[in-house]
């Protein structure tokens, strides 16, 4: 079986090429990015992460509540 799931996801990912299935390498971005989506569809999650300058822990734990609320109110966290 699990031979036969690796044949079958090797022939979807050559037909498809999808190997950056995220559109960042930023560990924390994909950790936030992923949070926001599950409230809302991909396009708003692009607008609350255009909202940061820098998208760093740092960055968002130094941010005061109403700030962060507006930044992420895009992705329908309010």
């Amino acid at each position: 079986m699990r031979e036969m799931l690796l044949k079958i996801y090797q022939l979807l990912f050559d037909y498809y090429k999808v190997d950056k299935w995220w559109p960042s390498d930023d560990a924390y971005e994909i950790c936030v990015g992923a949070i926001l989506t599950q409230n809302t569809n991909w396009e708003n999650v692009k607008k609350s992460l255009a909202n940061f300058s820098v998208l760093t822990p740092e960055t968002v734990i130094s941010m005061e509540d109403d700030e962060l609320q507006e930044k992420i109110r895009p992705s329908g966290f309010y």
